[in-house]
């Protein structure tokens, strides 16, 4: 969550013809089956097909906490936001009174070393909604250290929009929550925690990551009224988020965004913000990301949009020289990578790397393999797991790094939910030498042991895939958790 302010200010004539058209009432933001607050919105593309169609029906209510005991969950996270907010509007003066309206804007941004955003933004008063795909993570990685909070990514439509849709990784772990900026009302409206639940309602797998789709538009004009909404992944439709109405709080209408923001301290044993030791190998991304103009729903292309920062800021301007930034699509896709696929002699390689699998049960995740979540046990219900019931047989699960890794060592943790899932007859781990799968040389063994971790060491291969290959013993099988060494 950011305050307003933007790194590309506008000439005096153009903000004022802007201003102007911003004063106009408009027309939602929605789909044309969508306005007005009819029953349908344009289901994801991640979800789409020629049995489900175009459209999906709004069908439920997100579950969470709403008013005070939201705001009292948000804690140190949102009360920290709020007491920025008189810097950050005078950072904003002052940059407007500048003459170098485009760079002037982006150093002040860069010389904030507490609270700073990159990402995809808008210079768009007229605008009505904004729709993205955001990637999420949950167990140990997700729970921020010294008063770091991460809001990635964190959305706010153009056009005076009552909500801003904010991923926020706190001390207390990740949550989504809608920031009301409308009546007076600025604070948590609602806040969810992300959670297995949550991660098994919400998300689908997009480039390897667990991510939820969200959608935010005004529904009303005249009451300047504005509905966020997720899409169940279950129920293949969409649940209402949260609503709100009234006056902007914000006042200018014409800027919003898709960004990585951070508010952060420095470690002193390392001199780098806390997060990115904690949060080393997580990558953040945003994908199709839209905007509605006109009653019409685009993607965010450089006719639209613009990237906050380009080219992109090094990650030592977010005090995190392991942070990189990329826009994979101008400007509809970005991502944010803590660590480029390594981490320090003797880490746990796997939380960098990419997972896939043979096969996943639809209510099971593969990105459960290396979310660094500690499973209680074997038959864990709390956190993510990858299955393959009802698939039986030789099942795999890999991991996938974009650098060579020198690797000695893994660990297995295996799910076993005394039914449908047990432990498999045998495993082994395999290896890309470049041109096929084999098997590491020089094994230990392959354990086969609930309730814990079972690890292989063997001599060193440098790879960019590591693959867990598990033979079923009349049942399907699964695992909680894969880590991989580096000595």
């Amino acid at each position: 969550m950011r305050r307003p302010h933007s790194p590309r200010l506008l000439p005096a004539a153009l903000a004022a013809v802007l201003g102007a058209c911003a004063g106009v009432a408009g027309v939602t933001a929605a789909t044309a089956n969508a306005a007005g607050g009819s029953t349908t919105l344009a289901r994801p593309a991640n979800d789409r097909s020629a049995q489900r169609g175009a459209d999906a029906q709004v069908l439920g209510t997100v579950p969470g906490l709403t008013g005070a005991a939201a705001e009292r969950a948000a804690g140190t996270a949102a009360r920290r936001f709020r007491s920025m907010a008189a810097d950050r509007d005078r950072q904003m003066r002052a940059a407007a009174a500048g003459t170098n309206t485009g760079q002037a804007g982006r150093a002040a941004l860069a010389a904030d070393d507490l609270h700073t955003a990159w990402g995809t933004a808008f210079a768009q008063p007229t605008g009505k909604g904004l729709k993205a795909t955001h990637t999420v993570f949950t167990g140990a990685a997700a729970v921020t250290h010294g008063s770091d909070v991460v809001y990635a990514p964190t959305s706010l439509p153009s056009g005076g929009a009552c909500m801003e849709m904010t991923t926020a990784y706190t001390s207390s772990g990740p949550v989504l929550w809608a920031w009301d900026w409308c009546g007076g009302n600025a604070g948590v409206g609602k806040l969810v925690n992300i959670d297995a639940g949550f991660l098994t309602t919400y998300t689908t797998i997009v480039n390897g990551q667990a991510a939820y789709s969200t959608d935010i538009h005004q529904t009303n004009a005249t009451s300047n009224t504005w509905s966020s909404y997720l899409y169940n992944y279950q129920t293949h439709a969409w649940d209402t988020f949260y609503t709100s109405s009234g006056t902007y709080d914000l006042g200018d209408k014409g800027f919003g965004w898709d960004m990585f923001e951070i508010y952060s301290t420095r470690n002193p044993a390392t001199n780098t913000a806390w997060y990115c030791s904690s949060m080393a190998g997580k990558r953040f991304e945003a994908s199709s990301i839209q905007i509605n103009l006109n009653s019409t729903w685009s993607a965010a292309t450089s006719a639209n949009s613009y990237s906050y920062g380009n080219p992109p800021p090094s990650g030592s301007q977010f005090d995190c020289p392991a942070l990189t930034f990329t826009m994979v699509h101008a400007n509809d896709d970005w991502t944010a990578q803590i660590g480029g696929g390594t981490t320090q002699p003797g880490g746990n390689v796997a939380v960098s790397a990419t997972p896939s699998a043979s096969y996943t049960s639809p209510w099971e995740s593969v990105a459960a393999i290396n979310d660094g979540a500690q499973p209680p046990s074997s038959n864990d219900t709390t956190n993510p797991r990858w299955g393959t019931w009802p698939n039986q047989g030789q099942q795999w699960a890999a991991l996938t790094w974009s650098q060579s890794q020198r690797l000695t060592s893994a660990e297995v943790y295996f799910f076993d939910d005394n039914g449908g899932v047990r432990l498999p007859a045998s495993w082994r781990l395999q290896y890309w030498n470049g041109s096929a799968f084999v098997d590491v040389p020089q094994a230990s063994g392959f354990p086969v042991v609930a309730n814990q971790y079972n690890k292989v060491t063997f001599t060193a291969v440098t790879t960019t895939q590591l693959r867990v290959v598990l033979q079923s013993n009349n049942a399907s099988v699964g695992l909680l958790e894969v880590r991989a060494y580096n000595t």
